[in-house]
């Protein structure tokens, strides 16, 4: 029964290892170009609306309500980007734990999750 759930938020937990992978290794190998302003911070935002926008798809499948599909789809991704910058500040030398990452993370899961929650409400 719990792997069957589970394999509901298989595209979500695949995009949640990919991005953990590339946030603890010790040299990103996915890099926007240098002369791209803020790059960073760009690719958080990219990879959390991804990550925002996959887990509402799957929320949708497992039929869960919409005021849970809200809360899930901003809090578990909000979350997860915390953690995660946690364990690279804490575990990741040379890379450090950024406040900005973590905004960043928490602005494209906001979009990503508003774009694909706000399409689901407004089609049902």
């Amino acid at each position: 029964m719990f792997w069957r759930k589970t394999l509901i938020y298989k595209e979500t937990i695949i995009v949640a290892l990919i991005i953990a992978y590339l946030s603890l290794i010790k040299e990103p190998i996915i890099r926007l170009p240098e002369n791209v302003a803020f790059a960073d911070k760009w690719e958080h935002l990219l990879a959390y609306i991804v990550l925002g926008a996959v887990l509402v798809v799957d929320l949708w499948r497992a039929k869960v309500g919409i005021k849970c599909l809200w809360i899930v789809g901003l809090l578990v991704p909000i979350l997860y980007g915390g953690v995660l910058e946690i364990l690279q500040g804490a575990f990741c030398y040379p890379r450090t734990a950024s406040w900005m990452d973590w905004m960043a993370d928490s602005i494209g899961t906001i979009v990503g999750v508003s774009i694909v929650a706000g399409i689901w409400t407004w089609k049902h």
